[in-house]
Parts: structure tokens; sequence; C-alpha cells
């Protein structure tokens, strides 16, 4: 059985939390890990729809697209979901993924 995912606005479901804990994974420790936590902590973004600014609210989840940051950012979170104790063999590409199963004898593939 084969899932296939496309991560539909990939770069915005990167969840800041989430992202900090995999980073020591990838040998980001320390002051680094510090400098990486103060760049993701209290960023905010304000909405404007036909002139009226909407307030201001706090993102938790969301790298920059246009940025080389936010593009590693992206790539060692979805790496790490390549690492989960996941029966199956994942594939990754830019922002699709495919999960292989191999069939048992209650699965059957269809």
């Amino acid at each position: 059985m084969t899932i296939f995912l496309d991560l539909a606005k990939a770069f915005d479901i990167v969840d800041h939390s989430e992202l900090l804990k995999t980073l020591p994974n990838f040998g980001v420790v320390s002051s680094s890990l510090d400098w990486f936590r103060s760049y993701l902590d209290n960023i905010t973004q304000k909405i404007k729809i036909d002139g009226i600014i909407g307030n201001e609210m706090l993102i938790n989840y969301g790298v920059l697209q246009d940025s080389v940051l936010g593009s590693i950012f992206f790539i060692l979170y979805k790496d790490s979901i390549s690492s989960l104790d996941i029966k199956g063999l994942i594939f990754t590409y830019a922002d699709e993924m495919c999960q292989l199963f191999q069939e048992t004898p209650r699965m059957k593939c269809v």
C-alpha cells in the first residue's frame, strides 16, 4: 500500500516548537539553538483587507518562503518526519511525501 502526500502551503505548516525540538538532531545546540529560538519567538503579523487592518497576531507556524533560512528550516522539519519510527519507507521530494507499506497477511493491496 502506498500513501502520497502533497503538503499544500508547505512552508506554512512548519510548527516552530517542533522545529526547535528537531534542530539538536542536526547538530544545532547551545548558543546556536538559542539564536534560532530568538529568531522564531514572538513573530507577529497583521492582515489588511480592503484598507482595514486587523489586530496583530502571534504566529507559531510557518517560515519565510523567500529566504535561505526559511528553506533550510522547511527541509530540516520535513526530514525529521522521515526519521520517525513508522513502518514502511518514506520518500520525500520538495513538498511531497510518499510512504510505502509492505503488504502483510492482514492487509491486501488492491
